[in-house]
């Protein structure tokens, strides 16, 4: 089970864009929300389930008639094959969502501050660019449960600010996660994020989940959960109100975080409905979830059908037959099916016999409705609310459907490049059934293997440990028809690296299944075996950074998946780029990132790559014939550079307009010109480390490749020239004005000066400001970085005018330098740099008072000591790092 866990928590993370969710990992959430009784409200926090039960677990169904297509009235949640674990980051989120119908409608900025308190705090949700005059409601409903509150109605300026934007937090309010809704009266607007509600200690609810929630007696089911009481006890127990209990079930213990993830087995006890309760024993909380010990199961056949087999009458051979046992004798039972994203109008009702059995057949009445792909029937009793079991199938598009009577053997690697000892998936299709497959890369055999009966192949494969980097050919062979077929391969060296499947993916592509090949895949290489990395996702815009952890295997490689839910109601919010960086320790305990590595998810109408408008009566010109006796070469811009320089490389000779691979650290790919030309670049990544290396560029389409010999250089003998930079240069006075750690005043950053020598900085203004003076010890790295900034006052316009900074430093051979840069402070507010007036500032005061500096309200105040200076600039380079959400929240989804 040690090993189950470790693959599960090196694959399962969560994050969120409000109406979606981006799940990482290689498990999905299962349960489409289209099938709740009620409209899902957007997530941005873990959904695991509370004391209210969550949308996995199929409560509250009430289905008294069937509804019309598309209507998920009364339509019970699908059962999940696999469930969400909870993650402490996830339940960090803090993005929102607009739903928002009207594209001219106006597009408000707002925050909530802060996302969490107790019953009875103060929250405020100051927001800008709302209708002038108008007015907003505002409400608080429990995410897993039925609290709902009204938190009145708020105005809007001229200028279209909240007017008093706060409320305090019901006093009634249970603990929990509840969504805090802004409504903008007279549109079709509504502004979403989460809140959570605290405890009377100040903690977070607890959450508990339970992947399957549907057993036999005996059977086992897997209980994850979050916020309990770190390294501590957890009790499990059932109740039933027709069997009584408590009923032991066992007992869990928390890791350090405080989250449960273990497997118990349910006890040998009477089929029927239960409440699962996990008690947190340092704690005395508990928390509970419903969950049904059955003896039914159900069988859907074909497993596959062609669409136009599934469309007809049953008696008449269309369509998919269930079978069910272990139901109760002469009862009735309700079916619903749907597909992976909104119900049908396929449900019906049947009648069990004496043996607790029965039969049914969806099938599509006529070909109105295009189905296709996967369908979930799940069943239950009539007129109870819990869903008993599921099954599912398919239904293939006309393009979809298999003839291999004359098909050719194909295969695909997921990985088409990994170091020796790096593991491969090879697939493949159009084999003889049952038939032996001879894989191997170029003369180095691997262990034959049979194909299944569909003459189809998944073949794990480890790379070598002695296989020299390069390029090769991956062959497999059908040793009974004889017919063989490759594909191109390339051995990397074993070093440090983070890599990605691809840097572009559509819509469509991105959401769904990663076991079914949705989502970017990743790899972080050349770690440490057997430790943990953590992962952070970002956005440019609109959504917070989100941290997530991962294991890395006992070869040190470590594997997860970025993908998107596909059960939100605006899954046009995962359009945008991505970044990934992976964190992890090094020997001496010094945290180190690899990447980023960035991708892009695009809708599905776009074109990756756009052609060229084609002239309106092109020339005929004739495909150029390659030369068979010219080889490629390639030609380096230089063979000697540091770590992070860009090596250019250009090479003749390639297969015109063919793709050409390179290969060291990292893979890149290009694509000749019509000639057979090729000009790329490659940046040589920090973390390489010294010595001659070698770079192979590899003709994809004739196999041929070449190599050139480059020197990276110890970055210890590249010599930093002491340098000072200053941002912004020019800056409003009301961003001069304020706190640092939230963004206010100048940054100096100084570079390339003598480790632990002491620096001294003078900051010159305007004549109504005095100079200021201060010092500091330089880094161990050659940096120093300090802000300068002013109070808050009632005069800003003092502080207008052009201001000098002057480093003074002593080098290695103790002579004094000088650094100098100015900036400038100017009227205005809300944009650095911009220069723009602002019409709502004060008056101009006597400018023969000089501001003291130096006084109580000093100008820079960094604080003379190393330690204020050094944490000055901490603080604020965390504060300037982190996304900051805003307007169009789109949500990143834990699972």
């Amino acid at each position: 089970m040690a090993e189950d866990e470790n693959k599960k928590r090196g694959r399962l993370a969560t994050a969120v864009l409000a109406g979606s969710a981006l799940a990482f990992g290689s498990f999905v959430m299962g349960i489409p929300a289209a099938f709740a009784e009620n409209e899902e409200k957007p997530e941005v926090s873990d959904p695991a389930s509370t004391e209210s039960g969550t949308p996995e677990s199929p409560n509250d169904v009430d289905n008294e008639e069937s509804p019309e297509e598309g209507d998920s009235t009364g339509e019970p949640e699908l059962p999940s094959s696999q469930s969400p674990e909870p993650s402490a980051e996830s339940t960090e989120s803090s993005d929102m969502s607009t739903n928002q119908v009207d594209p001219d409608a106006p597009d408000p900025e707002w925050d909530l501050s802060p996302r969490e308190g107790q019953p009875g705090s103060t929250v405020q949700f100051p927001g800008t660019g709302f209708v002038p005059n108008g007015e907003v409601e505002v409400t608080m409903s429990q995410l897993r449960g039925d609290q709902e509150f009204n938190l009145g109605s708020f105005g809007v300026d001229d200028d279209g600010n909240l007017i008093a934007p706060e409320f305090q937090v019901p006093t009634e309010a249970d603990p929990g996660t509840y969504v805090f809704n802004i409504s903008v009266v007279g549109l079709e607007m509504d502004l979403q994020t989460n809140f959570e509600v605290l405890d009377e200690e100040g903690n977070e609810a607890r959450v508990m989940d339970l992947d399957p929630w549907s057993v036999a007696p005996g059977g086992t089911t897997t209980i994850t959960g979050s916020h309990f009481t770190p390294n501590g006890e957890a009790v499990v127990t059932m109740t039933s109100a027709d069997v009584g209990g408590p009923i032991d079930v066992g007992t869990i213990t928390a890791d350090s975080d405080g989250s449960l993830d273990d497997e118990l087995t349910i006890p040998d006890v009477e089929v029927g409905n239960y409440t699962l309760t996990a008690h947190d024993e340092q704690h005395g909380s508990e928390v509970s979830q419903s969950f049904v010990v059955t003896n039914a199961s159900m069988t859907a056949s074909p497993a596959e059908i062609p669409f136009e087999e599934f469309v007809g009458n049953s008696s008449g051979g269309a369509g998919v037959t269930h079978t069910v046992t272990g139901l109760e004798p002469n009862s009735t039972i309700e079916y619903f099916v749907g597909t992976s994203v909104s119900p049908t109008n396929l449900n019906g009702t049947v009648e069990v016999d004496e043996t607790g059995a029965t039969e049914f057949v969806v099938s599509a009445p006529d070909d109105s409705v295009q189905y296709s792909g996967e369908l979930h029937t799940s069943i239950r009793y009539q007129d109870e609310d819990h869903i008993l079991t599921s099954a599912s199938f398919t239904i293939l598009e006309a393009d979809d459907e298999e003839d291999d009577t004359d098909a050719d053997p194909q295969i695909e690697l997921d990985w088409n490049a990994a170091p020796p000892i790096g593991e491969v998936t090879l697939t493949g299709s159009g084999f003889t059934p049952n038939g032996r497959i001879e894989l191997r890369m170029d003369s180095v055999p691997f262990e034959t293997n049979v194909a299944d009966e569909n003459g189809e192949i998944n073949i794990p494969v480890t790379i070598p440990r002695d296989l020299a980097p390069g390029s090769y050919n991956f062959t497999a062979v059908d040793l009974d028809s004889g017919e063989e077929i490759s594909t191109p391969f390339t051995v990397l060296e074993d070093e440090l690296r983070l890599r990605a499947d691809r840097d572009q993916i559509a819509l469509s592509d991105f959401i769904g299944d990663p076991d079914e090949g949705a989502g970017v895949k990743f790899k972080a290489e050349g770690l440490e075996p057997n430790t943990t990395i953590d992962y952070v996702i970002s956005s440019p815009v609109d959504v917070d950074d989100v941290t997530l952890t991962a294991e890395v295997n006992n070869v040190g490689h470590a594997d997860f998946v970025v993908y998107g839910d596909d059960s939100g109601a605006n899954l046009e919010s995962y359009i945008r780029d991505y970044s990934v960086v992976v964190q992890y320790e090094d020997e001496a305990g010094t945290t180190q990132e690899l990447g980023p590595v960035d991708f892009k998810v695009v809708a599905d109408d776009e074109d990756p790559t756009p052609d060229p408008t084609p002239d309106p009566t092109p020339d005929p010109t004739p495909d150029p014939t390659p030369d068979p006796d010219e080889q490629p070469e390639i030609d380096l811009t230089t063979n000697e550079l540091y770590p992070g320089d860009t090596l250019e490389v250009s090479g003749t000779g390639f297969t015109p307009e063919g793709n050409v691979g390179l290969s060291w650290n990292p893979t890149a790919e290009t694509t000749a010109d019509a000639e057979g030309n090729i000009s790329t670049e490659m940046v040589i990544p920090e973390d390489t480390e010294p010595g001659v290396k070698e770079l192979t560029v590899t003709d994809e389409a004739s196999d041929d490749h070449t190599s050139a010999e480059f020197t990276v250089l110890d970055p210890a003998d590249q010599v930093t020239e002491p340098a000072m930079s200053i941002d912004p240069e020019e800056i409003a006075v009301d961003d001069f004005m304020g706190d640092p750690e939230e963004g206010a005043g100048v940054e100096h950053a100084v570079q390339g000066v003598a480790p632990g020598s002491e620096i001294t900085y003078v900051v010159t203004g305007p004549a109504g400001v005095n100079d200021f003076e201060s010092s500091g010890v330089v880094n161990d790295d050659g940096t120093a970085d300090f802000v300068i900034y002013a109070p808050e006052t009632s005069n800003p316009n003092v502080y207008l005018g052009d201001y000098t900074s002057i480093v003074t430093y002593e080098n290695e051979d103790g002579e004094t330098g000088e650094l100098q840069g100015t900036f400038t402070v100017v009227e205005g507010s809300g944009g650095s740099g911009s220069g723009e007036s602002d019409d709502q500032a004060g008056p101009v005061g006597d400018s023969s008072d000089p501001v003291d500096l130096n006084g109580s309200d000093n100008l820079a105040r960094t604080g003379a000591s190393n330690v204020q200076l050094g944490l000055i600039a901490g603080l604020l380079l965390a504060v300037g790092g982190a996304l900051v959400v805003y307007t169009n929240r789109s949500q990143l989804l834990p699972r």
